[in-house]
């Protein structure tokens, strides 16, 4: 697999292409990094104050994994804690804070931020932020899977994530531990050569998934090389957002999560056309509000219920080192089992 370059390419595509739902996959096992945070929870007011105190004129043109580094990091190196993609994968899902030292990310280098609202306004019956009645604010981030952050035929085609860091509270002052999902557009692993973000080029609108398993070849080899860290890699489980008490300190004993939702652009949405075709460019120029559907599509992966259930409203986009270097989405790992008794499930 390593012999050509060509195929090298296509590794550092597929690999990164993992990032926006699996980078931070991994294992539950307590990881020694000093830089482990161990006490989680913020106050949205404070997140959102330094995702806009510095906002970038130039986009940064991080390049996360280079040729030489996707054959070192599939490895990774125990005498080197930050090292491996194994050892940044445990970090992720043991580290529940919301900001981490600055540093480039490896696998979803380039993105945007914005605040944004998650309401829910049709009760289907879930519980926590899927509760009818939940108003709460967000964090969101929209990334590049790799560093190929252009849209259009001659790009080449991008893979595109997005993460939302929900604070369940009422307050954008009080300080909570916040609730995390992280997506992959409809294409999943695949790259689209579409221009704009939301949108396809002739105007329907594109949906983000938590659940998006693998269809190439190499990209069920690279989502097995994850699995050994948390199987299935591929399916984001979303019971932290169900367990979630609106305002209190405490989880939900007993909750209804969904297995996949979606979010999806509502009728009418267009594109901004950015003259750099830059994903980036387009949300930190879009005038006109963004609002996504909450689509709650499954409840156990083998039904359809495809429900509209709510909203996530976008405020303003901007491009900053705190949003790209700083800003942290912790994982849940898969679910307990064991805590079967004690939930409620469809």
């Amino acid at each position: 697999m390593f012999r050509r370059s060509r195929s090298l390419g296509k590794l550092v595509v597929a690999l990164a292409s993992l990032a926006a739902c699996t980078s931070a996959t991994g294992s539950t096992q307590t990881d020694d990094s000093s830089e482990l945070r161990t006490a989680p929870g913020s106050r949205f007011v404070d997140v959102k104050e330094k995702i806009y105190a510095q906002p970038l004129s130039t986009l940064p043109q991080h390049m996360g994994l280079n040729l030489r580094e996707v054959a070192l990091n599939l490895i990774g190196s125990e005498s080197k804690p930050n090292h491996g993609l194994g050892v940044r994968s445990r970090r992720t899902l043991v580290d529940e804070s919301d900001e981490r030292p600055a540093e480039p990310k490896w696998l979803h280098p380039r993105g945007a931020c914005a605040e944004a609202r998650w309401k829910i306004t049709e009760d289907a019956g879930g519980t926590g932020l899927f509760e009818i009645g939940v108003d709460v604010p967000a964090i969101v981030r929209v990334s590049s899977g790799q560093a190929a952050s252009l849209g259009g035929e001659e790009a080449g085609g991008r893979i595109l994530g997005m993460a939302i860091k929900l604070f369940p509270t009422t307050s954008e002052t009080q300080k909570v531990k916040t609730r995390n999902i992280v997506m992959l557009d409809r294409y999943g692993f695949e790259g689209s050569s579409r221009e704009h973000t939301l949108v396809e080029n002739d105007g329907q609108p594109v949906y983000f998934t938590n659940v998006a398993p693998a269809t190439s070849t190499l990209g069920r080899f690279l989502s097995q090389f994850f699995d050994r860290f948390d199987n299935p890699n591929w399916a984001r489980p979303l019971y932290g957002v169900a367990r979630a008490y609106v305002g209190g300190s405490s989880d939900l004993i007993r909750y209804r999560t969904p297995y996949e939702i979606r979010l999806q652009a509502t009728a009418g949405t267009r594109g901004h056309d950015a003259a750099d075709k830059d994903f980036r460019t387009e949300l930190v120029e879009t005038a006109e509000p963004i609002r996504l559907d909450i689509i709650l599509q499954s409840w156990r992966g083998t039904d359809v219920a495809a429900q509209k259930i709510g909203s996530l409203d976008f405020g303003k986009f901007v491009v900053s080192d705190y949003c790209d270097l700083s800003l942290h989405f912790h994982h849940d790992a898969q679910e307990d089992r064991s805590r079967s008794t004690t939930t409620t499930r469809s």
